[in-house]
């Protein structure tokens, strides 16, 4: 078993994630960084906070926490990092994204909102 609490197994359920990713997490686990959450499923992940736990994610920016679907700044960066996978790793891995726990995700549910920049830590204190 996990050890998270049954809201996270629930968030993480809701998110997708299969019983055995679930069971291998802890509080410490990051989103993006250890289970490799991005794009449309990151944004679908944050649209269960908000629809189920009825979240206020007013002070939420996508972009501090998770890459887009497709990284690039205009049309043509998309299509060749699309085009060339070895270019988007490179570019994934030299972005600097903020880590978001599973301990964050329990605070901001509690809370029933995102917290104004850098007022959550990462073992999920407020």
């Amino acid at each position: 078993m996990s050890g998270l609490t049954p809201v996270l197994i629930n968030f993480l359920k809701l998110c997708g994630l299969r019983q055995s990713r679930i069971d291998n997490c802890d509080l410490n686990t990051r989103l993006y960084h250890d289970l490799g959450i991005y794009g449309e499923v990151a944004e679908g992940c944050m649209e269960v906070l908000v629809n189920a736990y009825q979240v206020d994610m007013t002070n939420f920016d996508f972009k501090t926490y998770f890459p887009l679907e497709f990284p690039g700044k205009t049309g043509v960066s998309r299509f060749l990092l699309w085009q060339i996978p070895f270019a988007r790793r490179i570019v994934e891995r030299k972005a600097d994204y903020s880590p978001l726990t599973l301990g964050m995700i329990e605070a901001i549910i509690h809370s029933k909102q995102w917290p104004s920049s850098c007022s959550v830590s990462n073992n999920g204190q407020a």
